[in-house]
């Protein structure tokens, strides 16, 4: 008995099942992110399919908004309104406005500059110089000029990944940094500690 209750302790929040799927497909994120975004009023699901077609991120998806949907309504962060057909809507549910209010903000981000302070420097560095889409070399190039040479070479693939899955750039051909990232980048300029608040989002933080 006390290993089902340990069970069902250790289940996910809804936020964090709705997070890790969409972790899960860095390609798509900023896609799927939308899709909530659009859905936080309730819109009929082939006005939702149409317009996540037109959506740029798509031409270089190998996915299609159906199945996007799909991820969305299994993971939670959607919901199906009235009967199924012609007159059904889609509507976020209030798992998927929690996150894309913590997308939007920044938070995974801020986690990641907390969590890795010995490449934040690097993280950052990234950031800056991806506000121009760049290619991967670009970036290999850009990092390896000025290496530590106290620290052991970190592939460049590291960063890429981590900031990627983090919301701090996308794919699009080649890599840019997100609107997100880019506000962050502002805050920073002007907060001496952007960090301290451990992620918080509030008003004054959200893109």
């Amino acid at each position: 008995m006390s290993e089902g209750i340990e069970q069902v302790q250790s289940a996910p929040e809804p936020h964090q099942v709705i997070q890790q799927r969409i972790a899960s497909e860095p390609g798509d994120r900023a896609s799927l992110l939308k899709i909530l975004a659009l859905c936080q009023v309730p819109r009929p699901t082939a006005e939702v399919y149409t317009t996540v077609q037109g959506y740029a991120e798509m031409a270089v998806s190998i996915h299609t908004p159906q199945i996007l949907v799909c991820w969305l309504l299994e993971c939670g962060a959607l919901r199906p309104i009235g009967e199924p057909g012609e007159n059904e809507m889609l509507e976020t549910t209030e798992a998927g406005r929690c996150e894309v209010e913590s997308q939007n903000c920044g938070q995974l981000l801020r986690q990641l500059l907390e969590r890795e302070p010995e490449y934040r420097r690097e993280f950052l560095e990234v950031l800056e110089l991806c506000v121009s889409p760049r290619t991967r070399s670009e970036v290999e190039d850009a990092l390896e000029s000025h290496a530590p040479a106290d620290r052991p070479p970190v592939l460049v693939s590291f960063y890429l990944d981590a900031l990627e899955h983090a919301g701090g750039i996308e794919w699009n051909h080649k890599w840019q940094t997100t609107e997100v990232a880019k506000h962050l980048l502002r805050e920073m300029q002007t907060d001496s500690n952007p960090f301290i608040d451990g992620g918080n989002c509030d008003q004054s933080t959200r893109a």
